[in-house]
């Protein structure tokens, strides 16, 4: 028998170390590469999400800011129209027929403004901004004989409390189009104060 035969087909099964298939090696630079692109992708969706959130919640925040507005406008609008019914007085009946006029105006506007925004006011959003004390204390005054005061004291702080809810959306929002409209908010809501009479 001749020992310098090539070996013989069951090599593989006899001494497997020798014919184990060798690993390609991995280029150290290439794992660098692929792992700079992983957390670059991780980065950029990471950005991505951040940037998302603050578009998305500046206009939830402007939307509960115009909910807001909007609520202290019909509470507004109620209290001019409890003094149609209640007021003997032609300066408080005057003053509730301006101010109602302005402030469903600025309803109007305000709905306007939400629905642009992709919302649409429910009574049960706008109740959670509702104010109606305002109820029992004309009540009160008109059964004490002191009622017309009492609403152009009422009047006064409801149309500051609305001024400072201009403010906050004014402040709040970058869009240009609704700075001017709360602009024009404020600067209507200051002639209407500057016209009730201060007992």
């Amino acid at each position: 028998m001749n020992n310098n035969q090539p070996s013989n087909n069951y090599d593989f099964i006899l001494n497997p170390e020798k014919n184990k298939a060798s690993r390609p090696t991995t280029n150290s630079s290439q794992n660098k590469r692929l792992l700079q692109v992983i957390i670059g992708g991780v980065g950029l969706l990471f950005v991505l999400v951040i940037v998302f959130s603050l578009l998305s919640g500046s206009g939830s925040s402007t939307a509960v800011d115009f909910e807001k507005l909007l609520a202290k406008q019909n509470d507004i609008i109620a209290i001019t129209n409890d003094a149609t019914k209640n007021s003997q007085n032609t300066v408080t009946l005057n003053n509730a027929s301006t101010v109602r006029a302005v402030l469903t105006s600025h309803s109007a506007q305000t709905t306007t403004a939400l629905a642009k925004l992709g919302q649409k006011s429910s009574a049960k959003v706008l109740a959670l901004y509702a104010n109606n004390s305002y109820v029992n204390q004309l009540q009160l005054a008109f059964n004490g004989g002191t009622y017309d005061a009492t609403y152009d004291s009422i009047m006064i702080a409801r149309l500051g409390d609305y001024d400072a809810t201009i403010q906050t959306a004014y402040t709040a929002t970058k869009s240009t189009s609704t700075k001017q409209l709360l602009h024009t908010f404020y600067q209507d809501e200051q002639s209407l104060v500057k016209n009730i009479p201060t007992n």
